[in-house]
C-alpha cells in the first residue's frame, strides 16, 4: 500500500512538471480513489484518450483531482483537442471547491493569458498562495509582476498641452506598452478589463436589464438616488492600475482637449489616431483603438472610444465619453456603462 501511495505521488508530480518548470515544488495531494491512479498512470505512458476519458467521468462526479488532470489534458492538447479556455475552466473549478495545490497553474493562466485575459493583480494573488505553499517558481513570477509594474510605471511620459486648466495628460492608455498600444479596455467604474463586457458582469448593476443601479444614480426610476455623478477614486481605472498620482479624466477635461488643440488624424507605427498637439507644440497621441462589447471586439484602427469619469446624469445607465473616427471628434457623447472602453488618465491634483 505505501509503494502505491509513493507511486501516485510521483506520478502526479510528472502531471505536473508538463505545466511547471519544477514539480517538486507543487504541494502534492493524495489520489482518491483507484480508477484516480490509473487515470494518471495512463496519462504518464501515454495512453491519453483513455486518461482524458477517465478524468473526465471522475470530474462529472465531482472529483477535484481528476478535474485538475482534465485541465491538464485541455492545456498540453493531450487526448483532447487543445483548448486553454476549457483548461482554464478545470484549474478556476478545481481551485474553488478545494484543490488549493493548483494557485500554481492558476497564477500562470493569469500571468501569461492563457485562457484567461491577461491580470496581473489575479496572478500576484494565486502566484502568492502558490509561493506560500513553497513553490519557487511562483516566487520567481511574483518578483516578474513586480518587476513588470515598475517598468510600466516608470516609462510613462506626462505631458504638458499648455492646456488653460494646466491639466497633464499621459502619453498612453491603461494597460498600454507604448503611446500607440491600444491597452485595457473597462466598463464604466470597473478597474479591471475581462473577457464579457455585458449587464451580468457589470459592477454596481442590480438586474441584467440595466434599470437598477446600486451606486452612481441620479434618477429614482433606476434605483436608490445617490446622487453621485463623478467616479470616486475606487472605482477609477486610472487611480487603481497607476496609483494616487492619476485619474481618468472628466468630461470637461475632455472638450478642453478638444477645443484648445489641434487634432490630426495619422498612422504611428502601423497603429492609426489622433495627434493631438497643443499650442505649445507638445503633444499625444491616441489611437484609434475600438470597443469591447460582450465578447465582441470591433472598429480597432477606425474608431476611438474613451471614457470619462463623468456619468450621464439624465440617463445614469450610461457613461460620458470621447469618440473620434478619422473625421468626427465628439467628447461629449455617452455609452452604456457595460461597454469595454479605453482609458487615457490625467494627473490628480
Amino acid at each position: 500500500m505505501m509503494k502505491r501511495i509513493f507511486k501516485t505521488l510521483i506520478l502526479f508530480s510528472a502531471l505536473f512538471s508538463c505545466l511547471a518548470a519544477s514539480a517538486q515544488q507543487t504541494t502534492i495531494l493524495p489520489m482518491t480513489s483507484d480508477d484516480l491512479f490509473k487515470a494518471y498512470d495512463n496519462y504518464q505512458k501515454g495512453i491519453y484518450a483513455k486518461a482524458f476519458e477517465t478524468f473526465k467521468a471522475l470530474s462529472d462526479n465531482g472529483d477535484i483531482h481528476a478535474t485538475y488532470g482534465l485541465g491538464v489534458c485541455y492545456y498540453n492538447g493531450r487526448g483532447a483537442t487543445k483548448n486553454l479556455a476549457e483548461a482554464f475552466k478545470c484549474f478556476d473549478r478545481s481551485y474553488s471547491r478545494g484543490n488549493k495545490s493548483v494557485a500554481f497553474i492558476l497564477g500562470k493562466c493569469y500571468f501569461y493569458g492563457h485562457g484567461i485575459g491577461k491580470d496581473l493583480d489575479k496572478a500576484e494573488k494565486y502566484l502568492t498562495e502558490a509561493t506560500n505553499q513553497g513553490n519557487l517558481d511562483a516566487k520567481t513570477l511574483v518578483a516578474k509582476i513586480v518587476a513588470e509594474r515598475q517598468k510600466m510605471l516608470a516609462a510613462i511620459v506626462i505631458v504638458d498641452l499648455g492646456l488653460p486648466s494646466g491639466t497633464l495628460w499621459a502619453d498612453r492608455n491603461v494597460g498600454a506598452s507604448s503611446p500607440e498600444d491600444y491597452g485595457d479596455y473597462f466598463a464604466w467604474g470597473e478597474t479591471k478589463p475581462k473577457s464579457n463586457y455585458s449587464l451580468a458582469t457589470l459592477k454596481y448593476c442590480e438586474d441584467n436589464s440595466g434599470h437598477q443601479f446600486s451606486k452612481y444614480n441620479t434618477r429614482s426610476i433606476y434605483g436608490n438616488v445617490d446622487n453621485k455623478t463623478v467616479l470616486e477614486r475606487s472605482d477609477d481605472a486610472a487611480t487603481a492600475n497607476w496609483g494616487s498620482d492619476w485619474c481618468m479624466p472628466t468630461q470637461q477635461q475632455f472638450q478642453e482637449l478638444k477645443d484648445n488643440c489641434t487634432w490630426t488624424w495619422t498612422t504611428r507605427n502601423g497603429k492609426n489616431g489622433y495627434e493631438v498637439k497643443g499650442k505649445n507644440g507638445n503633444s499625444v497621441f491616441l489611437p484609434a483603438a475600438g470597443r469591447r462589447d460582450g465578447t465582441d471586439f470591433d472598429y480597432a484602427g477606425s474608431s476611438g472610444y474613451y471614457w470619462s469619469s463623468s456619468l450621464r446624469t439624465d440617463y445614469p445607465d450610461g457613461g460620458r465619453r470621447l469618440y473620434f473616427d478619422s473625421g468626427y471628434v465628439d467628447p461629449g457623447y455617452w455609452d452604456d456603462r457595460e461597454s469595454g472602453l479605453s482609458v487615457r488618465p490625467v494627473r490628480c491634483r
